[in-house]
């Protein structure tokens, strides 16, 4: 039986991991792909709250169509000033980080972390912003995790390398996976592009493989 140990997905592209302990490569017979077509499907101006009138809803203005930026360089300044004060990795991971990129657009959220990333005084801060920014399959979620990739700290590069698996599809803590060679032929793209680029490294690479002889 499988067990799900995470994923990753932007765009219309979608991956889940799954491992299956205690089966060796001597065990299996053979692996096929299989794949499906889907229909995106968008619902507008659908609320949590049903006393909300989504007539009304309808009417009012895309704050994202029409920002304001100086509030939004106000906001920013906000969490320049927030994010060094943070001090346990469970505080970041579910409160603070996810507050962050819910008030923040892409890059903002990106330069906030970059900015602050050298005055965080604990790993575990660090730790919780990589986490917010992979659970939330965030836009700049490979260039934060660039951050702890590069980071002093053993514990927060692998930690960073745990979720950059997802995308990249190889461990770099294995020493045979150069990241920064990979971080320069993907850095430019996006995550959507990435992921599917290095989810076809991949079937190559498995497709390299010699068959097992099973006489």
């Amino acid at each position: 039986m499988s067990v799900d140990s995470g994923g990753a997905s932007t765009g219309n592209v979608h991956l889940t991991q799954r491992t299956f302990p205690g089966l060796t490569p001597e065990r299996i017979d053979h692996f096929e792909f299989q794949v499906r077509d889907d229909e995106w499907v968008e619902f507008n101006h659908l609320w949590a709250d049903p006393g909300t009138s989504l007539l009304a809803a309808a009417d009012e203005p895309d704050s994202q169509e029409t920002p304001d930026n100086v509030e939004a360089s106000e906001k920013l300044a906000e969490w320049l000033e927030k994010l060094p004060r943070i001090s346990t990795h469970n505080q970041t991971a579910l409160a603070v980080g996810p507050l962050m990129i819910f008030e923040l657009s892409s890059d903002e959220a990106l330069e906030a972390t970059r900015q602050t990333w050298p005055k965080l005084k604990h790993d575990q801060v660090k730790t919780g912003l990589l986490k917010t920014f992979a659970f939330a399959r965030h836009p700049r979620v490979l260039d934060v995790l660039d951050l702890g990739a590069r980071d002093r700290s053993k514990m927060v590069r692998e930690y960073a390398y745990g979720y950059l698996q997802n995308y990249a599809m190889r461990d770099f803590r294995n020493p045979k996976h150069d990241y920064a060679a990979w971080r320069r032929g993907n850095a430019d793209d996006p995550v959507e592009e990435v992921l599917e680029a290095n989810c076809r490294w991949l079937v190559s690479q498995l497709r390299e493989q010699k068959p097992v002889n099973r006489q």
